[in-house]
């Protein structure tokens, strides 16, 4: 049984949703009369369920309910229903001749009477459509969100002029959460009231409550069972599970009248509590190609009284032995010479039938392997391979047979073709460029290769030593030059057809391909173009490559301005190679830079730079900080005032060069005048040097030098206020 929701647009435009359950034909009759039924109603070409023009959302229009399922008065069994709890289908649907506001469907609008407890009616939870949002777009369509979970989270109204509900158990049901879904009973008369809450697209109520009666259920009945009426090949080892439900709780002494034949040892009993489902578990096995069939006798009750009026009978066909499927298919092309062949049954397989049933076309050596006892599969797998180009055919005879002792039914046959012996893939692929000097060359084949002819098949031009890596019985070989590659060099590959597969069939067609090596080049520097604030010790210049470097061609092509001598550093090493350069004595302050590399610089390899390199970059200049800093307030009275300075400075120039206002005796000390952090000191006499509450500026001018005599480039001063202390 199978269901079906799904919008349909009938003549004139009208968008109806029909559920469809594809289970006799009695269900497509139904289905059908269900249209002839709607399109008789009064669907006209103004219903327009989109809701942007026509009568559906003309405000002059009052709504109205115009079409319910069930009718009214009707009496069932309806076969487009199955209400009960988890069930995809609602309880009943009703039409109305305006887009209404799902919104304004509060619980208790719409109730039911004839069960046996309280109920709750809501929208249908699997399937809310919104056909118009006013507040978003007015040719939205399409949701599957439940209108409980959309109010809870303030969305917009939603509009549709088809509804579906639900029946809950208002004890057991929860906003949002759903509950115990009502199944309804047998010989029940159901009344569903549309009390005039409910609104439209433009704000109007129903003007008058609408009522409705119909009895779904006038007689206790089976709804399904399963395997389904008619159904053939079913598979014997999921048919040993038989289902048969009813439309109200079975009898727990009817089950041992549910029988099925031909006879089969097994229990019925209730499917996880459930007394409408009768399960059935079997402990034998079904037999092959037979007709079965489940009874029911007319007078089988349940809890309630109410009895089945006829027999009840169902029957299905169980498959025979035989081959459910095969890979490669039958027809297949292309396929891979390691592939191997897989049977799959309708069953259990007598494995020692297997060698005397199996047959393969041109004969091929391989071994047959299965897992288990009893399996419904068996694989062959070639060694060393199937040969290549070439069609093969497999058949099973019916010395094949079942655990049960069932011969296979019919001789079967399926036939596939090999792929021819080829290249699949290189690497570096055909037309590669950029290719790293390191990289070394991959042939993959669709076949395991005769490693003794790979040697002779292969070539390379312009021609480079090196060594191949292959293994016994790969699908691919490997070449490694000895120094690698040379740099921005185009290569061509070729594979001859001296090149074998394993089984000595040889490369049908030379195979060539092509690629080019990366230029030797320069990847960075440092310090990188336009740096600034360069330190002038201990700061060496570094020039990385993507290759390994001829060092000797180094010294040749590096040139700075203004020039400086310095000594060469070399780091010749696969992952990044450099080398540095090192000034005798740091470099100068305040200056600029420029370095080149000319195309005299080579790789180990050969390759020249394919154009010069240049870069650039500034030192620090000669500049000094002072602390306290400018501004500041509060500052001790035994302060002591530091000078620091970007380079060492000459320190008979200090005293000259720094002054304090208004005076305060005290000494000039001299700190870490090196390469790192030259500093110098002022020390006031004692603690009380320094006038309370006092501002005092701190000048350091243009006669501080430094260490080369590069004089202070402008006055620095830093003006600051002591405390009371």
């Amino acid at each position: 049984m199978q269901l079906f929701e799904s919008p349909i647009k009938l003549n004139g435009g009208c968008v109806m949703k029909f559920y469809f359950i594809l289970k006799s034909s009695r269900a497509l009759k139904l289905s059908c009369l269900l249209i002839v039924f709607l399109l008789l109603s009064g669907c006209t070409k103004n219903s327009n369920p989109t809701g942007d023009q026509g009568s559906l959302s003309d405000s002059s229009i009052k709504p109205k309910v115009i079409f319910t399922l069930p009718a009214d008065k009707s009496v069932g069994p309806f076969d487009i229903y199955n209400p009960g709890s988890g069930s995809s289908r609602p309880s009943f649907v009703l039409q109305f001749n305006k887009l209404m506001s799902t919104y304004s469907l509060k619980v208790g609008a719409i109730t039911c009477k004839g069960f046996d407890r309280p109920v709750v009616v809501i929208l249908h939870l699997t399937s809310i459509p919104v056909i118009y949002d006013k507040a978003q777009s007015a040719n939205r369509t399409g949701t599957t969100e439940s209108v409980d979970t959309q109010h809870r989270s303030n969305k917009p109204e939603s509009y549709d002029d088809v509804l579906e509900f639900d029946i809950f158990d208002s004890l057991t049901y929860e906003t949002g959460y759903g509950g115990v879904q009502m199944r309804y009973a047998v010989g029940k008369t159901y009344t569903v009231t549309i009390d005039t809450s409910l609104e439209d697209i433009n704000g109007n109520h129903l003007q008058t409550s609408y009522t409705f009666s119909f009895t779904p259920e006038p007689n206790f009945r089976v709804i399904y069972s399963f395997p389904a009426a008619g159904q053939t090949n079913v598979n014997i080892l999921n048919g040993q599970y038989m289902e048969v439900m009813f439309n109200s709780p079975l009898q727990a002494s009817a089950l041992s009248q549910i029988t099925i034949t031909p006879t089969l040892k097994g229990k019925w009993s209730f499917y996880n509590g459930d007394s409408t489902v009768a399960s059935f578990s079997s402990i034998d096995a079904m037999k092959y190609n037979t007709a079965y069939s489940i009874a029911i006798p007319a007078g089988v009750g349940d809890n309630y009284g109410h009895q089945l009026v006829s027999n009840y009978s169902s029957g299905f066909t169980t498959t025979p032995f035989q081959v459910q499927s095969v890979s490669p298919t039958d027809g297949s092309t292309n396929v891979s010479s390691t592939t191997e062949v897989y049977f799959s049954m309708t069953g259990g397989i007598d494995t020692s039938t297997i060698r005397s049933a199996f047959t393969i076309s041109p004969s091929t050596t391989g071994t047959l392997y299965y897992s288990g006892n009893g399996p419904t599969d068996f694989y062959f797998m070639p060694a060393p391979g199937f040969a290549f180009n070439t069609k093969y055919t497999l058949t099973l005879s019916t010395a094949l047979r079942a655990t049960d002792g069932t011969y296979l039914s019919a001789p079967f046959s399926a036939s596939f073709t090999t792929q021819a012996f080829q290249v699949t893939s290189t690497s570096p692929s055909d037309g590669s460029i950029n290719v790293p000097s390191s990289q070394n060359i991959y042939v993959y084949l669709n076949g395991p290769i005769d490693t003794s002819t790979v040697r002779s098949a292969f070539s390379i031009s312009p021609n480079i030593a090196g060594y191949f890596t292959d293994y016994y019985g790969s699908d691919y070989f490997e070449f490694t030059p000895y120094n690698g590659f040379s740099m921005g060099t185009n290569y061509t590959v070729s594979i001859s057809t001296a090149l074998k597969a394993l089984n000595a069939t040889p490369l049908p067609s030379d195979y060539t391909f092509s690629f080019s090596t990366q230029p030797f080049q320069i990847t960075s520097c440092s310090p990188s173009n336009g740096t600034s604030d360069w330190p002038l010790n201990y700061s060496p210049i570094s020039v990385y490559f993507n290759t390994l470097i001829d060092t000797a061609s180094a010294r040749a092509a590096f040139s700075i301005n203004p020039n400086t001598s310095g000594y060469f550093s070399f780091y010749n090493y696969s992952g990044s190679p450099e080398f540095t350069f090192t000034p005798n004595n740091g470099f100068k302050l305040g200056t600029t830079y420029s370095v080149v590399i000319s195309t005299a610089m080579k790789s180990l390899g050969g390759g020249n730079l394919s154009s010069p390199y240049t870069f650039s970059f500034s030192t620090v200049p000669f500049r000094v900080s002072i602390s306290p800093t400018d501004g500041s307030t509060g500052v001790s009275r035994g302060t002591s005032i530091e000078v620091y300075c970007d380079a060492q400075y000459d320190t008979s120039t200090v005293r000259s060069a720094f002054s304090i206002s208004p005076s305060v005796s005290g000494s000039l000390q001299f700190f870490g005048n090196s390469n790192y952090s030259p500093y110098f000191s002022f020390y006031p006499t004692n603690s009380t040097s320094f006038s309370a509450n006092t501002k005092y500026t701190v000048t350091i001018s243009t006669t501080l030098k430094a260490y080369d005599g590069t004089p202070l480039p402008q006055t620095y001063t830093s003006t600051f206020t002591t405390g009371s202390y």
